[in-house]
């Protein structure tokens, strides 16, 4: 036989309050939820095609923002999209992709500035090659004002175009996660 324990209040441990129980944990509010919680989530895609032949970090248009509601959470940054080379020369190609918060590169390491990436060998002449690009990245704003993140790309490829939404969209999603 099942056990069941039936209450109409629970007081807290230090007995400033009561949380009242009907159907649902009502006293529960994001400041009580357990480290590593999701508080929130805001989401963006965009499917206009951008082309990048920048050897500097060009901005691609996905970008969100999300007002964290706590001082001491994360936030969670994942991002895919579409991406089609045109190679225009034979050349082996190198084109990466970071997280901004406003205008500052979040990648970790000042010499490798790049969250995301990709290498190929040498491609021929004319060829076109398309692949899905995937990033993610944990930050701690340390803010409860609103903060904008986007995603730049550059391409250290002369004479390789690179086109992001390729025929699909960019998703680039933030959570805000309790610290």
């Amino acid at each position: 036989m099942a056990s069941k324990i039936k209450v109409d209040q629970i007081q807290t441990a230090d007995g400033t309050g009561t949380i009242a129980l009907q159907n649902q944990l009502s006293g529960m509010t994001s400041a009580s939820m357990p480290t590593g919680s999701v508080i929130q989530v805001v989401s963006t895609s965009v499917n206009t095609q951008t082309n990048v032949t920048s050897q500097a970090f060009a901005n691609i248009g996905t970008e969100a923002t999300i007002t964290p509601q706590f001082s001491n959470s994360k936030i969670l940054i994942t991002f895919n999209s579409g991406v089609c080379y045109q190679n225009t020369a034979n050349a082996t190609y190198y084109f990466y992709g970071s997280f901004f918060r406003g205008s500052t590169n979040i990648a970790n390491n000042a010499s490798y500035p790049y969250v995301f990436g990709s290498y190929q060998g040498g491609l021929s002449y004319g060829d076109d090659h398309g692949f899905s690009m995937h990033g993610q990245k944990l930050d701690s704003p340390a803010t409860t004002s609103a903060v904008t993140y986007k995603v730049m790309c550059l391409n250290q490829t002369s004479g390789m175009e690179v086109v992001i939404n390729y025929k699909g969209e960019s998703c680039m999603t933030l959570m805000e996660i309790a610290g």
